[in-house]
């Protein structure tokens, strides 16, 4: 009977599901200069951040280092002119220079340093009319 019995992890029974479910950008479309990633920390582990424009080229690229369950990537509120978050993308590439209008693709990748070692990948796109 007891190998019957669904394990969780971290109060989560599909983490990857979960992870893709939970995780975007807003506003999208994306006009101005404040928007924003939510991107949850299931679990213990790494997050990391890549956006990519059209033709596949790397523009913007965000460690968000090792954090702990429940420590989310989170700018709602957070983001403006004036004030930034580690969860903001100012619509800049790696060199801060402003980032043309068109398609973007975030990819978004965690990693568990826990349990199973999970890895969880997903894709959002991000429009910049």
């Amino acid at each position: 009977i007891i190998n019957n019995i669904p394990v969780t992890k971290g109060g989560t029974y599909d983490l990857c599901g979960d992870f893709s479910r939970e995780t975007y950008f807003a506003p999208n479309p994306y006009n101005g200069t404040a928007g924003w990633f939510k991107i949850p920390s299931l679990l213990n582990g790494r997050t990391d951040l890549k956006i990519y424009n059209l033709a596949g080229d790397l523009v913007y690229k965000k460690d968000y280092g090792l954090r702990g369950t429940g420590n989310d990537v989170d700018g709602l509120g957070r983001c403006s002119v004036t004030h930034t978050h580690e969860a903001c993308w100012p619509r800049v590439n790696s060199s801060g220079r402003t980032v043309a209008p068109g398609v973007y693709f975030a990819v978004v990748r965690f990693e568990a340093s826990e349990g199973t070692r999970d890895v969880c990948q997903v894709v959002k796109k991000i429009l910049i009319p």
